[in-house]
């Protein structure tokens, strides 16, 4: 195998333990339920009570265990790399259990169906050993290492199961030869290379995912670019007018005010001619942050383009709205930008509309009526807030 293919193994490591841990599940329960359907078959060629309750438990054991082992890890929250050494021996247990099953059929050699039994036992445990070397995903070197140690207790069954009954191991001794060169060599070879395969599919699938995510960063990113002002941050005029429309359209439905403050900087024009346009745009975003930080969350603010700015205030009535234009006002001229060791002194003029609910006003309306309040604050001198005479009615009345 090559270092990237290791390489691929340390990175999934994790990912690969789960998808073990998982199919150890299903192979323990499988088992399991082949003991239990196994017990009646047992019973008809010897009866004995003992077997066929050690069969069950074991059955009983192994279902158990499918059960704990996940619950244990969700229940301790461990990191699945550390639990590679239980998931080993849950292949050992898978490995002893198919010994276990050849050591105790071996008892039924001398019986005509005995001999038969042994031999399905026996291409059991090896077909099963094939299939646990494709199923899990496993590296070379725990292949190797699992199939020698299974190999040495099959070893020690053999044995065990001579000097306890006297009877002739040559059969089992025979194919157990066989299962630990040939088998054992088979199995390595088709378990490393699905490893193999399914660490590449990994990261194939890793890599997929990354680019989705990076398509799905660089589609919310277009969408921000079509929607906000490249050099303020701030909505654009296209987004402006489709939010106005939806915030009207909702007002009229709950019956709520809407104001709207339309800005515009002051001799802006001046201080393009006199400090250059990079200090222009140091001033337009210096006072697009000082709008965001002012306004509520749920005021909307765009740039119409220029040096001209928008505010629109939901559920707001005229005399509040007066209240945050004359705050933003003030705070703007207090707030002057530093340019190359240079102060620059920013003021602006407001013009303030109000859409009442029963007016049914659109967008084009309300901008129309603060554009007019603007144009009023601008031959008045500018660095003013001027309101609809309705606005200027409700003032004065408080």
């Amino acid at each position: 195998m090559s270092s990237t293919t290791f390489q691929y193994h340390r990175q999934f490591r994790d990912e690969l333990c789960a998808i073990n841990l998982q199919r150890c599940t299903w192979l323990l329960r499988c088992m399991a339920g082949l003991l239990v359907a196994q017990a009646p078959v047992l019973w008809l060629l010897q009866p004995q009570v003992w077997y066929i309750a050690g069969v069950l438990t074991l059955a009983a054991g192994m279902g158990g265990l499918s059960w704990l082992s996940p619950q244990m890890l969700l229940r301790y929250r461990q990191p699945l790399g550390k639990s590679w050494v239980g998931i080993t021996a849950l292949l050992w247990l898978l490995g002893s259990t198919c010994s276990a099953h050849v050591w105790f059929s071996g008892w039924l050699a001398d019986t005509p169906a005995g001999s038969v039994w042994v031999a399905l036992s026996l291409l059991v445990l090896v077909l099963g050993h094939l299939l646990l070397g494709v199923v899990l995903l496993l590296p070379p070197t725990t292949l190797l290492v699992l199939h020698a140690v299974h190999y040495a207790l099959l070893a020690g069954s053999y044995k065990a199961f001579a000097w306890l009954t006297g009877y002739s191991v040559g059969l089992l001794q025979g194919v157990g030869v066989l299962y630990g060169v040939v088998i054992a060599l088979a199995s390595i070879g088709l378990g490393t290379l699905v490893w193999h395969m399914a660490l590449q599919l990994l990261n194939t699938r890793h890599m997929l995912h990354k680019a989705q995510d990076d398509v799905q960063v660089r589609q919310r990113e277009l969408e921000r670019l079509t929607r906000h002002d490249a050099l303020t941050g701030v909505y654009n005029r296209a987004a402006l007018h489709e939010l106005c429309r939806q915030e009207l359209a909702r007002a009229r439905r709950q019956m709520s005010h809407t104001s709207l403050l339309l800005i515009d900087l002051d001799h802006f024009k001046h201080i393009n001619d006199t400090w250059g346009h990079p200090a222009g745009d140091a001033v337009l975003k210096h006072v697009a942050s000082l709008i965001s930080r002012t306004v509520r969350t749920t005021d909307l603010v765009a740039r119409l383009g220029g040096e001209e700015f928008v505010v629109l205030a939901p559920a707001t009535v005229g005399q509040a709205a007066y209240i945050l234009g004359e705050k933003l006002r003030q705070r703007v001229q207090a707030s002057p930008v530093v340019w190359n060791d240079e102060t620059i002194h920013v003021t602006m003029s407001i013009g303030l509309a109000e859409c009442k609910p029963a007016s049914g006003a659109d967008f084009a309306a309300l901008y129309a009526t603060a554009d007019a309040a603007l144009y009023q604050a601008k031959a008045q001198g500018r660095n003013r807030l001027v309101c609809t005479p309705t606005i200027s009615a409700s003032l004065s009345e408080h």
